[in-house]
């Protein structure tokens, strides 16, 4: 092999590898945008599949505990300073189902309420 031969060579490995470099960082980072996307979608795939557990007053005599998530819940404590609430503990309230209950017309609510779906838990706290 003549010494062009060699060079032309060594500038074509140089060149392959330098292409092949740049692919590998292109790559890299479409992976960790994918990722970053990923996690994005996920995150709103849990917002919009997880129940919402919402205590309200409707008028002024009647509170109403209801689902207004996609998925069904399970309440696992109920706690309130005027009501006795505690027989909805550990039961099962589904998207869009309801409880209402009588109260005074004048009364102030502290309302806790603790559910879960499958796989996390929530806490919320109303004052009405």
């Amino acid at each position: 092999m003549n010494s062009a031969t060699q060079i032309l060579l060594v500038i074509a490995s140089f060149i392959l590898a330098i292409s092949v470099l740049v692919g590998l960082i292109l790559i890299s980072t479409s992976l960790f945008q994918i990722k970053g996307l990923l996690k994005t979608k996920n995150k709103l795939l849990i917002q919009t599949n997880r129940p919402y557990v919402i205590c309200r007053r409707i008028n002024k005599q009647t509170v109403e505990i209801r689902n207004v998530g996609n998925t069904p819940a399970t309440i696992d404590n109920i706690q309130s300073d005027n009501l006795d609430l505690s027989y909805l503990n550990q039961k099962d309230i589904f998207a869009g189902q309801f409880f209402t209950y009588p109260i005074d017309q004048n009364q102030d609510l502290n309302i806790s309420i603790s559910y879960r779906d499958q796989i996390n838990q929530f806490r919320d706290k109303f004052s009405i």
